[in-house]
């Protein structure tokens, strides 16, 4: 939906800040207000399921056998999107599953924010301008920025959208997760802690 023949690196980098200034801001339960963009994760599932829609429609596609796999980005995406469609009959996220939670707590974010740093600098810059605060260029980007702009841009992520809560929806259809041990962007205590809580579903569902 952001990139590729449909808008540049910026678009996409500039579809976050946007997503950040005007998503809706009050109690993150209440959250998402008509209009708001989800330009990281969400909106891409979503149109994943859109796309199933699109495939399962086919004559020559077995609806009962649709996969998915992704790496990194589309790693998240599969994950998230075979999370709330169950007709992802199969999933192999790779690099992609991750603690957002945990990364914030144990301040292991940075690899991950570093990939789409533009609206946390932004956000650093808001929060210190609203705070009185003539904010250093860039702003500094701190672990209180970073769980401010996943509650407002990935609502539910630090929550129960995030992997230790959500991976396990995807029980018993067949998932294999990849990651790397040492994979900074996804740490690893994180990928982890939502392995566990899947197995824990799948020695429960048989």
């Amino acid at each position: 939906r952001y990139r590729g023949e449909r808008g540049s690196v910026q678009d996409y980098q500039d579809s976050l800040v946007n997503a950040w200034r005007h998503n809706f801001r009050g109690p993150e339960a209440q959250a998402p207000a008509d209009g708001d963009e989800h330009p990281f994760i969400f909106d891409s599932a979503s149109d994943m399921s859109r796309v199933i829609d699109m495939l399962v429609a086919r004559p020559d596609v077995d609806p009962s056998r649709v996969g998915a796999t992704g790496v990194s980005l589309g790693g998240m995406i599969v994950w998230i999107a075979a999370a709330a469609d169950e007709r992802v009959a199969a999933c192999a996220p790779s690099i992609g599953v991750q603690g957002f939670r945990l990364a914030v707590d144990r301040e292991i974010w940075h690899a991950r924010v570093d990939t789409i740093r533009p609206v946390f600098e932004a956000a650093a810059a808001d929060v210190a301008s609203a705070g009185g605060v003539a904010a250093a260029s860039p702003a500094k980007v701190t672990s209180a920025v970073v769980e401010q702009v996943w509650r407002r841009i990935l609502p539910g992520i630090m929550d129960e959208l995030d992997a230790p809560s959500s991976l396990r929806c995807i029980a018993p259809r067949p998932l294999l997760v990849i990651n790397g041990e040492k994979d900074p962007r996804c740490p690893v205590e994180g990928v982890r802690l939502a392995f566990e809580s899947a197995a824990e579903e799948y020695r429960r569902r048989g």
